[in-house]
Formats: structure tokens, sequence, C-alpha cells
């Protein structure tokens, strides 16, 4: 163990095999480091240990972090741990920042309905994973539409093993319609969970009809274009009517505040020649006209914060129109998954492939002069 575990040994290794070695979340500090510090490492196995995740000592956050930066580390084997939900959250965490892994075996652990919500987050957002391994974690029907939820989306998962859970046929029929319109997933693995045959060999005869996935799936591609064009255009024709009518509004209000500023400034002039008695009631009437200037200032601020607002709304759209544009990039497989084990019960017996105008203050000029104006200049692409 204190060879295996030296900094110096490890560091410099491009495939680190610890597995079996009784490690735990607080006798991993070396490891810890060799993450952090690492630029060589591709694989690292740390099969059937006791590796749990759940940071009683910090060990746990450390090594997600570094695992989260790490950026040559290709294949990463935790199965057969003791990583429950919270472990996996914290995996979860990690794969959503980090960008080279490609392999992540995490089959015989605890990870539940929960860990698989984790997990599915981090599919959601991974754009670097090819094969996952779930199988043997206590997954049922919940988990499994979590999961399935992310398969819509995650556009890079090859292979997915999720046989030996507890998944019925309401989370079979979850995965069938994710892989309907997802054209990357070639293989999922079943068997041995509490789903019917039937629904089983409909999962592996949506994954035979290769042709058709791809093209479901390269028409859900164009369907948001085409939908974000039309709504930009309509959302744009809203706003901008939406607009004229505020600022017809903000106009009424402004106007219908400048005259009770004037009849209160004309009371205040009155005021002003009255005998001395009549201090008090002109006090009130500069007050008065004190508040009504905050009044005008507080419509004036309104009035740009709405045009602001109804910008920030049309460049949205711009952005996701532009976002729809964007293709997901290639990436090639590793094969680590040939190297362990092929999933008990597979009937076909072949091994696994892994592959926002300044509102000028202009109210006293205004006032002795021409009616209150404002104008709009709305631009658009």
């Amino acid at each position: 163990m204190s060879t295996i575990m030296n900094f110096e040994y490890l560091i410099n290794k491009e495939n680190i095999d610890l597995s079996f070695n009784a490690l735990h979340d607080g006798n991993i500090e070396t490891l810890v480091e060799v993450l952090q510090k690492s630029t060589v490492l591709r694989e690292l196995n740390l099969y059937s240990n006791r590796i749990a995740l759940t940071d009683d000592d910090g060990n746990a956050d450390a090594f997600a972090n570094a695992l989260a930066q790490n950026s040559t580390i290709r294949v990463l084997s935790l199965g057969s741990n003791m990583i429950a939900g919270e472990g996996t959250k914290r995996l979860a965490n990690a794969l959503k920042e980090n960008t080279s892994l490609e392999e992540l075996h995490l089959g015989d652990n605890y990870m539940g309905n929960d860990g698989a919500r984790f997990m599915s987050d981090a599919l959601a957002a991974n754009a670097s994973l090819r094969m996952i391994g779930f199988y043997g974690n206590n997954i049922g029907d919940e988990g499994a539409k979590c999961l399935a939820k992310s398969f819509q989306s995650n556009s890079t998962l090859n292979v997915v093993w999720i046989h030996e859970n507890k998944i019925g046929d309401d989370g079979a029929q979850a995965l069938a319609e994710a892989l309907e319109d997802n054209d990357t997933i070639e293989s999922m693995f079943v068997l041995g969970n509490s789903m019917s045959k039937k629904e089983e060999n409909g999962i592996k005869a949506i994954l035979a009809d290769v042709n058709g996935r791809k093209k479901r799936a390269n028409e859900e591609k164009e369907k948001p274009k085409a939908l974000v064009v039309e709504v930009e255009s309509a959302e744009k024709d809203e706003i901008l009517s939406l607009k004229e009518e505020e600022i017809e509004k903000l106009k009424a209000d402004l106007a219908e505040s400048r005259k009770e500023t004037e009849v209160a400034k004309a009371e205040v002039a009155t005021a002003a020649s009255a005998s001395p008695s009549q201090e008090e009631e002109m006090t009130a009437l500069r007050s008065e006209v004190a508040a009504k200037d905050e009044e005008i200032a507080a419509l004036k601020s309104a009035f740009k914060n709405q045009m602001t607002a109804k910008d920030e709304e049309i460049a949205k759209l711009k952005t996701v129109y532009e976002a729809f544009n964007r293709k997901p990039e290639e990436t090639m497989t590793t094969t680590l998954a040939e190297k362990m084990m092929t999933p008990a019960g597979e009937e076909s017996g072949n091994e696994p492939a892994l592959d926002q105008a300044p509102f000028e203050d202009t109210r006293d000029d205004e006032l002795k002069s021409e009616p209150l104006a404002l104008t709009m200049v709305a631009s658009t692409e």
C-alpha cells in the first residue's frame, strides 16, 4: 500500500490501477493530489474499494473538485464501492465541469433513485462522456425516468449499462421514448430488471432502428429553428405593440402629474403673497409640490426601466435563435469497457461496445413652453 500510494510513484503514470486496495474516504489524500497535479493521467481504476465520498474528513469534496478540474483523465472506474446519494451528488457536480472524461463505471454501488436524479442533471450538462455504467444500483422507475429525460438532450453517450436494477415497465417505456429521438446511444443493456420481456424487446427494437432514429433526431433538431424564427417575429410585433401601449400610458400619467404640478405651483404663488398667518398653508403646498416632483421622477424612471426590459427580451430571443444553430462537436470513445466485465444475461452473447437616450428632466422648460413629448426609436434586426 505504501509504495502504491506514493505520490512520486503515481504522478507520472498514465494508467493507475488501485482496485482491491481497501481505499476509503480517509486514505485517498495522495490520490486527490495526483488528480490535482497530474498532466498525463488517462485511466484510473478504483474498482472494489470502500470509497463513499461522504466527506467526513474533507477528502470527498477534494476528490470531486480535483476530478472536475482534471483535463487528461479519460476513464474512471468506481464500481463496487460504497457510493450512495450524497457521493453520487458530488460526482455529478464534478461531471458538470469535467470536459475530458469519456467512460465512467459506477456499477454495484448504492445510487438508488436519488443518485439517478443527480446523474441525470450531470448528463444533461456533460458533453464528453461516451459510456456510463449504472448497473446494480437499485434504480427503479423514477430513477429511470430521470435518466431518460437526460438522454433526450445528451448527444454524446454511445453506451449505457443499466442492467440488474429494479426498473419496471413504466421506467422501460420512458427509456424507450427517449431513445426514439436519440441517435447517439448505440447500446443500452437492460437485462435483469423488473420490466416485462415485451418492454425489453421494445427497447432493443428501437435501438436496432438506426436509420429511423437518425431521421427523427434530425427532424427534431430542425423544428426548434423554424419555431424560433416564427416565435421571434411574432414576439417582436407583440413586444413593440406593448411598448406603444405602455408609452401612451406613461405619457398620460406624466401629463396628469404635470397639470397637478401647475395647480400646486399656482397655489404656492398665491400663498406667497398672503399674510404671515398663512405660513403653515404655504409650507403644506410646498410639500405637495415636492411630492409631485417625486412622482414625476418615479414615472420617468419606470418608463426607462420598461424600455430596458423590453429591449432585453428582444436580445434574449436573438440568443435563443443563435443557440439552435450550434452543432455538438464530435468526439471519440475509449474502450476500457472491453477490459471490464461483460453484463450478465445478455442473450446475444456479444460483449458491450464502448465505444438597453437618457431621460433628461426638461419638466421646467416644458411647463413654460410645449407639452411633453416622448419619442422612442426602436431598432430591430
